[in-house]
């Protein structure tokens, strides 16, 4: 069976009723709304629920270069989460203001800064979306009121942890990013990834390799991960 998540009215109907209405009532204004596009259920489902609520809010998707969904030419992609190598009929049923397409080394920027400034060991689509947000920034900095300005996070970091046939792809990964062993030591002083590295225990050891954290500060997590194992 498949559930074809690219036409599936239950997929833009979720994030409609759910992601959608979340969003409505957690915030009293909106003005901008950055949303990374795939299958198109997202932001078909989210920009129809928030422009009834807010309907001068701007929604911008976020594609990937060498994605096809808004025209573009396709080419090798190598950032999973974002674009696709079709045009989903879900989209066709979105809101959309504007369209940001985001190379991948835009998307690992993106990835860095939020590590460096926020501490959130986020994965490419979301590295994506955030860089299109540093893009149009200088325009909501500039405004004379301020503004709300929403994204979603919508994969973690921990993804890339995961080896076997993608080796090479959280090497490169890892490599690109450049993590730093403060920012890896605070990422995992957080908790944010607690209840993976049991899992994950090889991945993780070949990830502090990577990213070269000195012995006793991969002791220390070694120690950790025993525990809460």
């Amino acid at each position: 069976y498949w559930t074809n998540q690219y036409a599936n009215e239950h997929n833009m109907g979720a994030h409609y009723a759910m992601t959608g209405q979340e969003i409505c009532q957690a915030f009293e204004r909106l003005d901008f709304l950055f949303l990374g596009v795939s299958s198109g259920g997202t932001v078909a489902g989210i920009s129809h629920r928030v422009k009834e609520k807010w309907p001068n809010v701007k929604v911008i998707a976020v594609d990937a270069q060498g994605s096809v969904i808004f025209g573009g030419a396709p080419r090798s992609r190598h950032i999973p989460g974002l674009g696709s190598s079709i045009i989903p009929p879900l989209v066709e049923r979105a809101i959309i203001d504007e369209v940001e397409m985001v190379s991948e080394s835009a998307a690992v920027e993106g990835c860095r800064a939020l590590l460096d400034r926020y501490g959130l060991f986020v994965g490419g689509s979301t590295g994506s979306v955030f860089s299109a947000i540093m893009k149009y920034a200088p325009e909501i900095r500039n405004s004379q009121d301020p503004k709300t300005v929403l994204f979603l996070c919508a994969d973690r970091g921990t993804a890339y942890l995961k080896i076997g046939e993608h080796e090479q792809a959280i090497a490169d990964f890892t490599q690109a990013i450049q993590l730093k062993p403060d920012h890896v030591k605070s990422y995992y002083n957080r908790g944010v990834a607690h209840g993976t590295q049991g899992k994950h225990a090889q991945a993780i050891a070949d990830f502090t390799e990577a990213i070269r954290l000195d012995r006793n500060s991969a002791k220390a997590y070694e120690i950790r991960d025993s525990a809460r194992a």
